[in-house]
């Protein structure tokens, strides 16, 4: 969990860079590197709930529905190649990926511990079937979250409301709003030498309002109080922020630019329902996502 960076000082009101293409997880196009023929084809599991479609080309598609898997992106394309005897992928939402692998016929144990079997030799079909759902997926949830002009309103809390980017395109309507949230286990040991075992959390989140701002919330555990509850430093940061709109399921260049200096380009992904951060390599989720598709 990161601040933005950049030196201090404040920007001139209502002046934002142009949005440029944020460094990112989607894989693009790309010339195959070293691929191994053996991995070719459709994988599944046991139960059917992990789905795995590597092509000639170097292109590939992973569709998951495990249970239990919630924090994990349901269907998404990549590229893969062989790095190091590992199976190396590039998600467009997950990012990078390296797994051990072992094929044996029509049989691979993925991950030193998973077993797929292969459905299809063959995985063009089965890839553009799935590339095809999800970007009409993506398109239908893109349609929840508008971009249009910024509307200068106040906002309470927000030390310089106009301070907009001049003639930017914000997230209209309700905005947007993505967080990263992570349990802990700490431990405290109290006067008499007995260390206890609690749950704590640490959080970031971006709002994007249609305003034209942003806020920026880290939230880090601190500790016990006298009576052992867990206590928390909270920060707040505010700046003005611009979309460049892009396909549904390659997603926004949205670029940051903090009331006290600095900015920074990020990837809002899969029908906004998603956004990389490159600085943190944090990848944030939609907190109010509309009902689904």
């Amino acid at each position: 969990m990161t601040h933005l960076p950049g030196p201090g000082g404040d920007p001139a009101p209502g002046v934002c860079s142009t949005p440029a293409r944020a460094a990112s997880t989607s894989p693009g196009p790309s010339a195959p590197g070293v691929l191994d023929p053996a991995l070719i084809g459709v994988w599944t599991n046991v139960d059917d709930t992990l789905e795995l479609s590597l092509l000639k080309d170097g292109r590939a598609f992973v569709v998951n529905t495990r249970p239990g898997a919630g924090g994990v992106v349901g269907g998404e394309p990549g590229i893969w190649q062989i790095q190091d005897h590992k199976v190396a992928f590039q998600w467009l939402v997950s990012g990078t990926e390296r797994e051990t692998y072992e094929v044996s016929g029509e049989q691979m144990t993925f991950a030193g511990w998973m077993h797929l079997r292969r459905t299809e030799s063959e995985a063009s079909s089965t890839y553009s079937q799935r590339s095809a759902a999800a970007g009409a997926e993506a398109r239908t949830w893109q349609e929840h979250y508008p971009v249009g002009p910024a509307i200068v309103t106040a906002v309470k809390d927000d030390p310089h409301p106009d301070r907009v980017c001049a003639g930017a395109k914000v997230y209209a309507g309700e905005g947007l709003d993505v967080e990263d949230l992570t349990i802990l286990t700490a431990y405290s040991t109290d006067p008499y030498q007995v260390v206890h075992e609690y749950k704590t959390f640490q959080a970031t989140e971006f709002v994007l309002l249609p305003n034209g701002r942003y806020n920026h919330t880290v939230v880090l555990p601190k500790g016990l109080d006298t009576n052992l509850q867990p206590t928390y430093d909270t920060t707040v940061t505010w700046g003005q922020y611009a979309v460049q709109p892009g396909p549904a399921l390659e997603g926004d260049a949205v670029i940051f630019t903090g009331d006290g200096g600095g900015s920074e380009t990020v990837k809002v992904l899969s029908g906004r329902r998603y956004m990389y951060q490159p600085s943190s390599d944090i990848l944030y989720r939609n907190q109010h996502p509309k009902p689904g598709p």
